[in-house]
């Protein structure tokens, strides 16, 4: 098993307080990335029959944004309680490493 690593913020331009994720560890470990409600409804984690590629993993929490961020797949504008979704992506030797709370409250 590998490690989990820990993740800061990085803010933007502050007149638009945008913030981006970036690892302290160069981008080893899981893949993680807040997207907006258009984005997850376009972008399935797995194909129409249900499936993942072989020896990967998907996660996608749903909840809202505790502050401003942009959509790792498209670069929209999320506000602050706005509804998106934190999804973390790996290979089956990457651990999963709970991150979602420090982003996004979990709900509906």
């Amino acid at each position: 098993m590998g490690k989990c690593y820990q993740w800061y913020l990085v803010e933007g331009d502050e007149k638009d307080e945008i913030v981006n994720l970036k690892a302290k560890n160069g981008g080893r470990g899981m893949k993680r990335q807040i997207v907006c409600d258009g984005c997850q409804k376009n972008n399935p984690l797995s194909d129409s029959d249900g499936k993942v590629y072989a020896g990967e993993w998907v996660k996608r929490i749903k909840g809202k944004a505790k502050r401003p961020f942009i959509c790792d797949l498209c670069d929209k504008e999320i506000k602050t309680d706005e509804k998106c979704f934190a999804q973390s992506m790996g290979l089956d030797s990457q651990p999963y490493c709970s991150w979602e709370q420090d982003y996004i409250t979990e709900g509906p």
